[in-house]
């Protein structure tokens, strides 16, 4: 487990498909703090397989959640990274 949090949007700010910020090298998605919370709602592989994507999970803060989680794939390497979901108001946030 790491100490790294993404550089984060404001916000309520809207994202265009394909204007994902990199938010780890080669990693492209968004994120947002609120409180003392950093929630990663998007995250993207620039080059899938390339191991990438872990290695940003596996550097991110305790204080780093995982909303919406979409992909098996994702819930997958998540979940073999010590991150487990909790579910609010249907919503489900992955954290350690």
């Amino acid at each position: 487990m790491g100490t790294y949090e993404p550089p984060c949007s404001e916000a309520g700010s809207l994202i265009t498909p394909g204007q994902e910020e990199f938010i780890a090298p080669g990693v492209r998605g968004y994120a947002i703090q609120q409180g003392e919370t950093v929630y990663i709602p998007l995250i993207i592989a620039e080059n899938e397989g390339s191991g990438e994507v872990g290695k940003f999970l596996d550097s991110l803060s305790r204080r780093c959640v995982i909303p919406n989680v979409t992909s098996p794939r994702l819930a997958a390497m998540l979940m073999r990274r010590g991150f487990a979901p909790t579910y609010d108001e249907g919503v489900d946030i992955w954290k350690r």
